[in-house]
């Protein structure tokens, strides 16, 4: 599996989803499909046992960034969609 395609699969389903312009709130409630959550939990568990490749780890590394990233913004339209509505 190349990281190419395993990485992309959290970046390309947000992409996506915001290709369909949505809303903020919508944005906030968004997670990722089953395919991706179930890739990363695999990455996860398989880095505990250490058994991943160097190109699962880089995988790896990219998709919690890429996670992490999400959950900021996701505070932020929270936080934003908040002040709105008082």
């Amino acid at each position: 599996m190349s990281i190419a395609n395993e990485s992309a699969t959290l970046i390309t389903d947000f992409v996506d989803f915001l290709a369909t312009q949505p809303p903020p709130e919508e944005v906030a409630r968004w997670r990722p499909s089953p395919e991706a959550q179930a890739r990363l939990s695999d990455l996860l568990l398989r880095n505990n046992a250490g058994t991943l490749d160097r190109e699962e780890y880089a995988e790896l590394q990219d998709s919690l960034q890429a996670e992490s990233m999400l959950r900021l913004l996701k505070a932020k339209l929270l936080a934003t969609i908040a002040k709105r509505k008082s």
